[in-house]
């Protein structure tokens, strides 16, 4: 028999809080993965302090031995795309030892680009006259062109060196570390979020906590109703990684990129960023509501409230009961299941509006109409009104069990 108050079709808490443990547990994983990676790579200062010590190492003339350009195929949603990146052998003198390496630059975005007449501009400008076609995705070229270079070399260990010191894409703290601490923080979220939906759902499992119902009555006498949303708080956070989303393209379309200028194509990308980041904003700070009906006050409230900030009121709607006349109980037509849907309003004849309070579907009673357990609740909600209740067009004329 299902309680008065709880919603029909409430399925056992069980399968419910295993399936968000396992969510929970493996989002904290990764999270956990990531943060040991993070702080395990150099950090923002240190990158910035190799770079100022390579930036000052001193040069010898070298010979470009070998150049490879090759067509990486990136995976995406709408079939990816082609990635185009050089790589090269070099050789070089000093003190009359000959070396050889196969740096090209500091972060390889000097010699590759997401645009194939960006990345032969750059190599144009590395070896002039130097012929490339566009390789395709997965397909590689090599050259053999023998071209006089400037090799810079570290003065305490010859052995290391590099072709290119000095571009390379800024080192900017909200791409460096913003982004992936703000990603991460939505992870983190999600996870608790879920654990705390699985220690719900063990709880009611165990008899320790009860099923949410479609209202419940406060210490004060105030009825609460409800919208029976628990998960409300992940639209919330789809529209936090959205906004986040929106503005890391805005960032990336910003970055300038050695040898390449941002044309039409950057500013298409920060618009687009710019509107997912405000649609994201919109959906993240979307509220849920409940109402609450106060019988001392003799007020309905309907509240807004942001789910993952729950103390935050968003806004709150205050009607005075005198503006309604009746608490009314209407059941709709029968759905494929049998079942009907009931729906208990408060009514006002005068201004014809209404305020719903309830609503849920089961099988109707034994002679037709609004189920019994409907009736029973409603009959609450006009004791506590203190209005008459209308059941199926028929007023009640002592509402009140």
């Amino acid at each position: 028999m299902v309680p008065l108050n709880r919603r029909s079709g409430t399925s056992s808490p069980w399968r419910g809080a295993l399936t968000a443990a396992f969510f929970a547990a493996t989002s904290l994983y990764f999270a956990y993965g990531s943060a040991v990676d993070f702080f395990a790579e150099p950090s923002l200062a240190q990158l910035r302090q190799e770079r100022a010590v390579i930036g000052a190492w001193p040069s010898v003339p070298g010979r470009l031995v070998k150049l490879t350009v090759a067509g990486v195929h990136i995976s995406g949603s709408r079939g990816g795309h082609t990635e185009y990146i050089a790589r090269g052998e070099y050789t070089y003198q000093v003190d009359g030892k000959t070396y050889q390496g196969n740096r090209l630059s500091l972060d390889g975005s000097a010699y590759g680009s997401e645009f194939f007449s960006d990345e032969k501009n750059k190599l144009a400008a590395l070896v002039p006259g130097l012929a490339i076609p566009q390789p395709g995705g997965g397909e590689h070229r090599d050259y053999s062109p023998n071209q006089l270079v400037m090799i810079h070399y570290d003065p305490h260990n010859p052995a290391i060196s590099i072709l290119n010191n000095k571009d390379a894409k800024p080192l900017w703290v909200l791409w460096e570390n913003g982004v992936p601490l703000y990603f991460w923080s939505c992870l983190v979220l999600f996870g608790i979020g879920m654990a705390v939906m699985a220690l719900r759902g063990f709880g009611r499992g165990l008899g320790l906590l009860a099923e949410p119902g479609l209202m419940r009555q406060t210490a004060g006498g105030k009825l609460v109703f409800g919208k029976g949303l628990p998960w409300f708080w992940l639209v919330n956070l789809f529209g936090l990684c959205m906004a986040g989303s929106g503005g890391a393209m805005m960032l990336n379309a910003l970055q300038p990129v050695p040898g390449e200028s941002g044309g039409c194509m950057a500013v298409g990308v920060v618009i687009i960023g710019v509107l997912m980041a405000l649609a994201g904003l919109i959906v993240a700070s979307y509220p849920t509501f409940r109402t609450v009906l106060e019988p001392a006050a003799r007020t309905v409230n309907t509240e807004f409230r942001h789910v993952i900030l729950p103390f935050v009121a968003v806004y709150k709607l205050r009607q005075p009961l005198g503006d309604f006349d009746r608490v009314e109980l209407h059941a709709g037509q029968p759905l494929k299941s049998g079942q009907v849907e009931w729906r208990a309003s408060l009514m006002s004849g005068k201004e014809k509006r209404h305020l719903e309070l309830l609503s849920d579907t089961e099988f109707p009673a034994a002679g037709g109409g609004s189920p019994s357990r409907a009736r029973d609740l409603a009959r609450q909600v006009a004791q506590a009104a203190g209005l008459p209740l209308v059941v199926d067009g028929k007023k009640e004329e002592h509402p009140i069990a």
